[in-house]
C-alpha cells in the first residue's frame, strides 16, 4: 500500500466507514475489487457476461486417473487386411495383428488466483463463494475447449484440428458449398460416419454461414 492509499483508508476510518475487499490495489480499496458485491443496499443478484465455449468438450471422453504419469492406449489397424479362400490341401497364410500405442500425457490446469476475503465472503448479499468456483470452473473450461480444439500435443493436448486424419480439404469460410459439404462428409469411412458420436465441428460463424446457403428457389438448406 502506498501512501496514497494509506491516506485514503486513515481518512475512511477517521468517518467510521467499513469496506471490504478481495484487495487493496489500484488505488481503490472497493468497486471493482469486490466492494460492490457488499451492501448497504442492492440488487440480490449479480449481472455476469457470457460467452460460449464448451462445445468441444460436449463430445470428449473425460476419465481419471491415479496419478499423473504417462497413460498409454494401445491401438491397431488392421482394415488393409482381409481373409482368403483356402483350397483344398493348401497351407493356410499367416498374417499377424501389429499393434501401436498412443500415449496420454498429464497437464495440470488452475483458473489464476482469485482473492477474496473472508470478510467479503461473510457480507455479500449472495453466495460469493459459490459465484467464484463457478469462476474457476469456467476459466479452466476455456483453456479446455481451445487446447482440444487447435493443441499442438506437446506442451498442451493433442486438439482434434491437429491430430485427425486429413479428409476432403479445399473449403474456405467464404466458399462453401453444398457439394464441397457432401464430399466432406465422405471422405469419412462409413465406420465411423454412422457412429452415434460422430458429428460435424465448426466455429459458430461457419455456422451463420452454413443457414445462408440456400437452393435455386430461395428456401434456406439448413433448418435449424
Amino acid at each position: 500500500i502506498n501512501d496514497s492509499q494509506r491516506s485514503v483508508l486513515m481518512q475512511r476510518q477517521v468517518n467510521g466507514d467499513e469496506y471490504r475487499a478481495q484487495s487493496v490495489s489500484g488505488g481503490s480499496p472497493v468497486g471493482i475489487y469486490g466492494g460492490y458485491t457488499v451492501p448497504p443496499e442492492m440488487v440480490i443478484n449479480i449481472e455476469q457476461a457470457m460467452k460460449d465455449y464448451s462445445g468441444v468438450l460436449q463430445a470428449a471422453d473425460i476419465f481419471d486417473t491415479g496419478s499423473g504419469v504417462d497413460l498409454p492406449w494401445p491401438n491397431t489397424n488392421d482394415t488393409s487386411n482381409k481373409g482368403a479362400i483356402l483350397g483344398e490341401n493348401q497351407p493356410v497364410d499367416e498374417q499377424d495383428v501389429t499393434f501401436s500405442q498412443t500415449t496420454f500425457k498429464s497437464f495440470l490446469y488452475y483458473s489464476k488466483l482469485i482473492r477474496c476475503s473472508y470478510q467479503l465472503l461473510q457480507d455479500s448479499a449472495f453466495n460469493l463463494e459459490s459465484f467464484i468456483t463457478n469462476i474457476a470452473a469456467e476459466r479452466i473450461g476455456r483453456k479446455l475447449n481451445e487446447d482440444f480444439t487447435t493443441g499442438t500435443g506437446q506442451i498442451t493436448p493433442l486438439g482434434v484440428v491437429n491430430g485427425a486424419t486429413l479428409g476432403y480439404t479445399g473449403l474456405t469460410q467464404n466458399s462453401i458449398t453444398y457439394d464441397a459439404l457432401v464430399n466432406l462428409e465422405h471422405s469419412v469411412d462409413p465406420a465411423y460416419r454412422i457412429s452415434e458420436k460422430t458429428a460435424w465441428m465448426f466455429n459458430d460463424a461457419t455456422l451463420r454461414v452454413l443457414r445462408l446457403m440456400k437452393d435455386s428457389t430461395g428456401r434456406p438448406l439448413i433448418w435449424n
